[in-house]
């Protein structure tokens, strides 16, 4: 993932955070953003029901990690990947 993709997930997030609620974009707002930008990587990244788990943890407003662990792990990673796990979804698909 490079510098322009991280920025537009954060820009995204931030977006998703007005839509659904919360104090700040969060790791859940992050990976609802990137089911939306970019549905093929999200699928693989978080599977057939990652989409539906998303949308029942912002809900339900569960909102997983803040902003500062949502830059860092993109700043840090080459790949949407590392963002599922941080999002509660690791054992749920």
């Amino acid at each position: 993932m490079n510098q322009n993709d991280a920025d537009r997930i954060l820009d995204l997030a931030h977006s998703e955070t007005k839509s659904w609620g919360g104090d700040e974009a969060s790791l859940t707002h992050a990976a609802k953003a990137i089911a939306r930008k970019w549905p093929e990587e999200f699928k693989a990244a978080f599977g057939e029901d990652g989409a539906k788990q998303i949308d029942m943890l912002l809900r339900r407003h569960v909102f997983e990690g803040g902003r500062a662990q949502l830059d860092a792990i993109l700043r840090q990673n080459d790949s949407i990947e590392m963002v599922r796990p941080c999002t509660g979804l690791s054992n749920r698909t």
